[in-house]
């Protein structure tokens, strides 16, 4: 795979988390460099992490992962963007327990199609370490640059960007169903 594929398709598969950052970080009052550090920890460990195991059971199991990853993706992405829409401007979602589960939902629903990819790049015999650290460096640079950048935006934006990024959650799981169900 060439670079500038490789670099595309990390970039690719890193902007959804981006998505969920910026709604995330939008959901604390100031967020601090810790936190854009763990959520983009969280978010690149995972990205990585689902690229590694799809190209593990790609071996495996072929395409039978192809036929639920969307529902998987749909569900938890949609479960956690009505979550924060419906509980925009209740601050510290993710420093206490309930925001941390919250955060891994995210994270596991937005690394779903990584997890498609790796899958693909096991059937057509493709090397997944380089992706999975072109991967999880970009998702994790993306994921803290939006938290930090939410953290800037909040307080003008506050209540709204919060329930913005909740759309954008629920949104990015509709399309991932829509496109593997109508192509």
């Amino acid at each position: 795979m060439s670079a500038p594929a490789l670099v595309l398709i990390a970039i690719g598969l890193s902007v959804d988390a981006m998505v969920a950052a910026l709604g995330r970080g939008a959901g604390l009052a100031r967020p601090r460099p810790a936190a854009a550090l763990r959520i983009g920890l969280v978010f690149a460990a995972a990205e990585a992490g689902f690229a590694l195991l799809g190209w593990s059971i790609g071996h495996v199991a072929g395409d039978a992962l192809a036929a639920v990853d969307h529902w998987i993706a749909f569900g938890l992405l949609g479960f956690v963007g009505f979550r924060m829409m419906r509980g925009a401007g209740g601050g510290a979602v993710v420093a206490n327990g309930a925001g941390a589960l919250a955060l891994t939902a995210v994270a596991l629903g937005s690394g779903v199609d990584a997890l498609a990819v790796g899958g693909s790049l096991a059937l057509v015999e493709a090397p997944i370490l380089p992706l999975a650290g072109a991967v999880a460096a970009a998702t994790f640079l993306m994921s803290a640059a939006g938290v930090m950048l939410a953290g800037r935006l909040g307080p003008r934006f506050g209540v709204g960007a919060e329930r913005a990024g909740g759309a954008l959650l629920v949104a990015l799981g509709l399309s991932i169903l829509v496109s593997h169900l109508f192509g």
